[in-house]
């Protein structure tokens, strides 16, 4: 189950918002309160963001007394700009700090094929940045273009590529075709069969060596032509993504090759301004 709420308030160029959510699984509670500001500058052009976010978790295991602490801390700090009447550029950096039980009580790392308990470091520490490009084609299109390289204290790098085509098929119905690709090196503390023990260990696969690729579609269809009651706009979003992972230092242990997966999520909501 999870709640949350926020507020925005507008102060001449200048927007604050902040959020808090707070989660609850049987083995996880979340707890999370998020800040932003952005404010616009040179007329309108330019647009600078700066962001907080803290994050207190508290991680069980069902059917034991086991309960342990995480803190996480996220500063963002980014520019939008203006390059003309048919082109913005965003650049963000992104710098986030974990640090106590970061790994999962119920998953084994493997020694020669034995199983025993993951450990993990006690801290994390990552970066991030990216770069968004967004441009008019024609009256009826649009095409988004994105890019994000991170890295971490766990030796993770990674690199994420995505686009985004956008067309007006007719004058309340918008159609949106994305790609994504997305690949990492494995931690320093991975390993899918260790041949001794050490210190740190993890067999997570989502801390190896991966690849993934999505291709999907959204239909935007707008139900209301002029303003009713309240309401000046409403939508109808139905989006569907297909997602293929392929790791390539985790096995299967179905049959000793290395894991692969696909995977489809459907999406359908509707969306209210006023």
């Amino acid at each position: 189950d999870e709640y949350g709420f926020g507020v925005d308030y507008l102060y001449r160029n200048a927007v604050v918002s902040a959020n808090y959510t707070t989660s609850e699984e049987p083995d996880y509670l979340a707890d999370t309160v998020n800040f932003n500001v952005a404010h616009e500058v040179f007329g309108g052009m330019t647009t600078i963001n700066m962001g907080y976010v803290r994050g207190r978790d508290t991680v069980g295991r069902v059917g034991t007394d086991f309960s342990a602490d995480v803190s996480r801390h996220q500063y963002r700090l980014g520019v939008a700009q203006v390059l003309a009447a048919d082109l913005l550029l965003n650049v963000d950096y992104e710098a986030s700090s974990d640090a106590g039980y970061l790994n999962n009580p119920y998953r084994s790392a493997r020694i020669l094929g034995a199983s025993v308990p993951e450990r993990y470091p006690g801290a994390r520490t990552g970066n991030a940045v990216s770069l968004r490009a967004a441009k008019h084609i024609t009256p009826l299109s649009a095409l988004r273009f994105d890019y994000r390289y991170f890295w971490d204290t766990w030796q993770i790098r990674s690199n994420t590529l995505e686009v985004d085509y956008s067309r007006r098929l007719r004058d309340r119905l918008l159609l949106d075709v994305r790609g994504r690709y997305y690949t990492q090196n494995r931690a320093s503390f991975y390993s899918d069969n260790f041949a001794t023990e050490y210190n740190y260990m993890a067999r997570d696969k989502e801390l190896s060596s991966f690849d993934s690729y999505t291709l999907g579609y959204k239909l935007t269809f707008f139900m209301l032509e002029r303003p009713v009651g309240p309401f000046d706009r409403a939508s109808v979003n139905v989006a569907v993504d297909h997602i293929w992972f392929d790791y390539r230092d985790f096995t299967d242990a179905r049959n000793g090759n290395a894991y692969a997966f696909e995977a489809d999520t459907v999406q359908l909501f509707l969306s209210l301004w006023y």
